[in-house]
């Protein structure tokens, strides 16, 4: 008699089994996990966002502040200069000339102020020093301390032209004893000029102080007899003349004296002398820059946020700095300063598309003293909450 058969359920092989949770239920694992990533990485997003920027280091573009002919240039392209050197003069002669010719009429002056108190001293005597004439000479006597003054003004001013001239001279000196191409004498030729000029602006100096106490003392005389005799203080008819050549005098030199800072144009700072756009001879106009000195190491970042960003950094707060260039590591850390207001156009370089203008708000960050960031390099900036 045979055996029934039984009507259970047929097992299933495992290895179909596999193919069905591989068709089944792997995929949704997977879209579960991807999901999480999803999440995860939009939330760690969500705390941070990068920007554009360009790295700024201080520059500085260096003119004449008059109409000049441009006389020497001892600097070139790439040439590091220090804050303070020389790096063009221009064209003095008519400064010379304009000193040279308020020199002789200070000297013409002078010689009439001599002949005024003279010719006081003889009338004092005849008249038997009458509280008049006192009064006079005493006038006499602060108007030639004010001269007095005015001479010394006029002999310093010469000889810092001449100074500038040698150092000039000597700073050049110096550049081609490094290449080779001079001497050391032509240097210390110039240097004991210079050492000797310095010397006597210093004397020159001590002298114009002491001539300003003089003037000092002048007045007070001049006032206390005044007070003392109760006269009017009038200026006499014989000394009014010279009162006012020596005010035109002083004037006049007074404006000299602003002209001779702008022949000589001087490094503001530290760095590299990176743009040349003249030579020696050229008649410059004034505000026409000639050189641009751009300091070695960068300070500041500017940095443009989007109109759509889901942060916005805030004074204080710490970035992480990037090269734009490919590869580009975090190179520094910056520090927010300050958050524009309004919404400008962002420099064409930060174009992602060339054909398409963005807008964003700048943000001002500076740079720790590690950088090695080059101004005008194109850098991203990461901010975190």
């Amino acid at each position: 008699m045979t055996k029934p058969v039984s009507k259970g359920k047929i097992p299933i092989p495992v290895s179909r089994r596999l193919r069905i949770l591989q068709t089944t239920l792997l995929p949704f694992a997977i879209w579960v996990v991807a999901a999480g990533i999803c999440v995860i990485l939009y939330n760690r997003q969500s705390g941070s966002v990068t920007v554009s920027g360009l790295v700024e280091g201080r520059q500085s573009n260096l003119a004449p502040l008059v109409d000049a002919r441009l006389v020497t240039l001892p600097v070139g392209i790439l040439d590091d200069v220090q804050s303070g050197d020389v790096l063009a003069t221009f064209d003095d002669s008519e400064v010379r000339a304009e000193l040279s010719v308020l020199e002789a009429q200070a000297q013409t002056l002078q010689a009439q102020v001599t002949a005024e108190q003279a010719r006081l001293a003889k009338e004092a005597k005849l008249a038997d020093e009458s509280r008049q004439l006192d009064l006079r000479r005493l006038q006499v006597d602060v108007e030639n301390a004010r001269l007095e003054i005015v001479n010394r003004r006029i002999q310093i001013e010469t000889s810092r032209v001449d100074l500038n001239r040698l150092h000039v001279e000597r700073q050049y000196s110096e550049r081609l004893i490094d290449a080779g191409v001079s001497e050391q004498m032509d240097y210390d030729i110039a240097s004991v000029q210079a050492e000797a000029l310095e010397q006597a602006i210093a004397e020159g100096q001590k002298a114009l102080e002491e001539a300003e106490g003089q003037l000092k003392e002048s007045k007070d005389r001049l006032q206390k007899f005044e007070e003392v005799t109760g006269l009017e203080s009038e200026v006499d008819v014989a000394v009014a003349p010279l009162r006012q050549q020596l005010d035109v005098l002083a004037a006049e030199v007074d404006l000299a004296r602003t002209h001779l800072p702008s022949l000589v144009l001087r490094s503001p700072i530290d760095g590299v002398i990176t743009q040349v756009a003249a030579t020696p001879g050229e008649n410059i106009v004034a505000g026409t820059p000639i050189l641009t000195v751009t300091e070695r190491r960068a300070e500041t970042i500017v940095a443009y946020l989007p109109e759509n960003a889901r942060m916005e950094p805030n004074p204080g707060d710490i970035a992480e700095v990037r090269s734009a260039q490919p590869g580009g590591g975090v190179l520094a850390e910056a520090k927010v300063v300050s958050v524009s207001p309004a919404v400008q156009v962002v420099p064409a370089r930060l174009f992602r598309d060339p054909n398409r203008p963005e807008f964003g708000r700048a943000i001002l960050l500076t740079l720790g003293s590690a950088s090695n960031l080059l101004p005008g390099e194109r850098a991203t900036i990461t901010f975190h909450q």
